[in-house]
């Protein structure tokens, strides 16, 4: 395309975009990678400007933009169009720079893992009352004497599995805990069981971030944040969204 940005999104953004409009607009966002660029810009553009919007001078620009679209979107000449949506993409660019281009620059996925992650802890097991070497160890932080417990254990449940993943964590060893996870999830595919699900689908996450692979990361973090019977979903809506946002459009995920 050759506008800047299509204006065709701002109507889409506020839902007055007729259906046929919007499922071509979204089926060109699939398949078109300049249209899908430009949809993530501006997405991360306006996430800047509600971001900004506690300082005075950009929440005044956020009124004067909404004013002139209630009063001159629908009648304004398409380059009278493209300057008010120009504007409000150089504002928020200017927000940007202003209030956050180093938080832009530096935003990473090893940002979001930070944000994320929280030690998990026995005390959450759901499980009898004894407690065995693995355990145990867990409990003391003896990651090398947990791993060396699994290996000797006969019995690799899902918790062992888990709480192995887990000492690999703690060790910044990101692909041998996400081998096991993917067991977990795996076991509970087959089995059609739930046991550690939610952990190794959040933790999972988690090792994709650390392990840079970002599109598969933030996949599982959306769905994680869009189930409220998720256990980890409280702890997914601590990771921001406007960073997940600037870390899927620097990638370009």
């Amino acid at each position: 395309m050759s506008n800047p940005i299509d204006s065709r999104f701002i109507d889409y953004l506020d839902k007055r975009l007729p259906e046929q409009e919007a499922r071509e607009l979204e089926k060109l966002i699939e398949t078109d990678e300049e249209t899908r660029q430009q949809w993530q810009y501006l997405q991360v553009a306006v996430q800047a400007v509600e971001y900004a919007a506690l300082y005075e001078q950009v929440d005044q620009v956020k009124k004067e933009y909404k004013a002139s679209y209630a009063n001159q979107f629908h009648s304004a000449a398409p380059s009278r169009t493209r300057k008010i949506i120009i504007r409000v993409v150089g504002i928020a660019a200017m927000a940007l720079v202003t209030f956050g281009v180093v938080k832009y620059v530096s935003t990473n996925s090893n940002d979001l893992y930070k944000q994320g992650y929280r030690a998990y802890t026995l005390n959450t097991i759901r499980s009898g009352s004894t407690i065995n070497d693995m355990e145990q160890a867990y409990r003391n932080s003896n990651w090398q004497q947990v791993l060396d417990a699994f290996r000797q254990s006969t019995e690799k449940d899902n918790k062992a599995l888990f709480l192995a993943a887990m000492a690999h964590m703690e060790l910044n060893q990101f692909e041998q805990a996400t081998g096991l996870l993917q067991q977990v999830l795996a076991q509970n595919a087959k089995s059609g069981d739930n046991y550690f699900q939610d952990e190794a689908e959040y933790y999972m996450a988690l090792n994709l971030l650390a392990l840079d692979k970002i599109g598969e990361a933030i996949t599982i973090i959306k769905k994680i944040k869009a189930d409220p019977k998720h256990l980890y979903h409280e702890q997914a809506g601590r990771i921001s969204k406007l960073d997940l946002s600037i870390v899927s459009f620097k990638t370009g995920k």
